[in-house]
């Protein structure tokens, strides 16, 4: 049984839903099913304008969801062993490095940018 909830409380609906979609002019552009289902951010900033090049030229672990500087927010279901093994077999000089789970929000907000 499938309930509809709208809802501008994301962590709410993230808490009590197993199965979340997003509607957009009535088609379909997201669903996430189960509440274990995923990605994580990870925030990584470079040494080099270079370095940073040569990773969103490479990589395919994820979307790229933002790009400021030398620094960029990449959202993937991977783990950070794999992004530090393609870092040191590309010479990719890394100066910070951060994960975290991706939440609704950061879907949301990802998206209608």
């Amino acid at each position: 049984m499938g309930i509809l909830i709208s809802s501008h409380k994301l962590e709410d609906i993230e808490e009590i839903c197993e199965r979340v979609l997003f509607l957009e002019n009535g088609l379909l552009t997201f669903q996430k099913v189960g509440k274990d289902s995923h990605n994580f951010l990870f925030e990584i900033a470079f040494s080099s304008a270079t370095d940073r090049d040569i990773f969103i030229t490479k990589q395919e672990f994820g979307d790229i969801v933002q790009e400021e500087g030398l620094r960029i927010t990449m959202s993937g279901n991977i783990q950070s062993s794999e992004l530090f093994k393609f870092f040191n077999e590309n010479s990719i000089k890394v100066v910070d490095f951060e994960t975290k789970k991706e939440t609704l929000k950061d879907i949301y907000l990802n998206r209608s940018k």
